[in-house]
């Protein structure tokens, strides 16, 4: 391997600790869920933009005790864990 190549590697190791980092805090703070899988997490960060755009008057409730982790309520109906609305 070149020592360019192990520079640039060893640079995205650090931006992603940092991030890693900063995701950890936001999850701290319950803005985003809790896991140790930050993927995921950011799959479930996009599910909540996507549930409040196609319900924008609908509240939302991120759950850490249960086996889903956003609630969705709105006028008429609340969803839990992928429940049709």
């Amino acid at each position: 391997m070149k020592k360019e190549d192990v520079s640039i590697i060893q640079a995205a190791i650090a931006q992603y600790t940092n991030g890693h980092q900063q995701l950890d805090d936001l999850q701290g703070k319950n803005l985003l869920p809790r896991g140790d899988q930050k993927i995921g997490v950011l799959g479930e960060f996009y599910a909540q933009l996507y549930l409040a755009a196609i319900h924008p008057k609908a509240s939302m409730e991120i759950k850490l005790d249960c086996p889903y982790d956003i609630i969705v309520e709105t006028k008429f109906k609340k969803c839990c864990g992928g429940s049709p609305f």
